[in-house]
């Protein structure tokens, strides 16, 4: 005859099973949620480069530091502008589109509702930008700035010069 006190202790194959299954609910519950938020922080950061490349180049343009190098210049009939790329480590401009890897996002376009300055295009041309580039343009007559930008899953649906009225 067994008694309580001979019994040994410990849980159950049951019980262990359960635990395990209310374990991997959690977990998959929660991946989920882990994902969105991290593809909304690599948002956050693309919008925060945009921004501070806006602020640059609109800096550029109120000092006239635009006409310097590394600012390209370019005049396509009566319109002129200069251009040059934006390295969001160093906060400065640069010659060429080779800063790459500015872009964090993961997925095509702005999943969120953001807030940007009117000259600010996040989708840029897949044949005329280095994805992952951020753009700055100057146009000193009218005053204006624009700013391109394409993340690495980005398809080009916006033509710049087109919308810049370079075209």
């Amino acid at each position: 005859m067994t008694t309580k006190a001979n019994r040994n202790k410990g849980f159950t194959l049951a019980e262990l099973l359960i635990v395990v299954a209310i374990i991997a609910v959690l977990v998959a519950v929660a991946i989920p949620v882990f994902t969105a938020q991290l593809e909304k922080s690599r948002e956050a950061t693309d919008i925060a480069n945009m921004r501070s490349a806006y602020a640059y180049a609109s800096a550029a343009l109120l000092d006239d530091s635009y006409k310097e190098d590394p600012w390209y210049h370019y005049t396509n009939g009566d319109i002129e502008y200069s251009c040059a790329s934006f390295d969001a480590e160093a906060g400065t401009a640069v010659p060429d589109n080779s800063i790459s890897g500015t872009g964090k996002a993961t997925k095509p376009g702005l999943q969120g509702d953001y807030n940007l300055p009117d000259g600010i295009v996040y989708m840029g041309h897949p044949t005329i930008m280095t994805p992952n580039c951020i753009e700055m343009y100057v146009f000193p007559k009218t005053g204006k700035v624009y700013i391109w930008f394409q993340g690495e899953a980005d398809e080009g649906l916006i033509d710049p010069d087109e919308f810049m009225g370079l075209n």
